[in-house]
């Protein structure tokens, strides 16, 4: 009688403990814990420099590549991992305004379609798009 006592107090906390951990992960679930933003040009044709990445509200900020030797900065192109589809990203360029279209294009499948974002908005000579892949 004892043994089925304890086993039953046993049982008893292992259910009260399973649902308040069943509940904690549905409440997390839903709390929007993005991946970490990762941007990456070490591939061919890569070129932009990371000036800071706000992970908290999903903000890059950069600015074109110097390339002494071979032309101006007036270029960007950015590879850009730790997105969930669905989710809004800004882009922040700068410092260079002839590199700043008034739309940025992207593509979310490897370069086999590209669309273009919505017009950006200009702040002196930065302007920011946003993007929702």
């Amino acid at each position: 009688m004892k043994i089925h006592l304890l086993y039953t107090a046993v049982v008893f906390f292992c259910q009260r403990l399973c649902r308040f951990a069943f509940v904690f992960a549905v409440l997390l679930s839903g709390s929007h814990a993005y991946a970490e933003i990762k941007v990456i040009t070490d591939f061919p044709g890569g070129s932009g420099s990371v000036l800071d990445i706000d992970q908290q509200q999903r903000i890059i900020r950069l600015m074109p590549t110097d390339h002494p030797g071979r032309g101006w900065r007036c270029w960007w192109y950015v590879r850009l991992t730790g997105l969930t589809s669905g989710e809004a990203i800004t882009l922040e360029v700068g410092d260079a305004p002839w590199a700043t279209p008034d739309q940025a294009t992207w593509s979310g499948d490897n370069g086999k379609s590209w669309q273009h974002t919505m017009p950006g908005k200009r702040n002196g000579k930065l302007i920011r798009y946003s993007i929702t892949p």
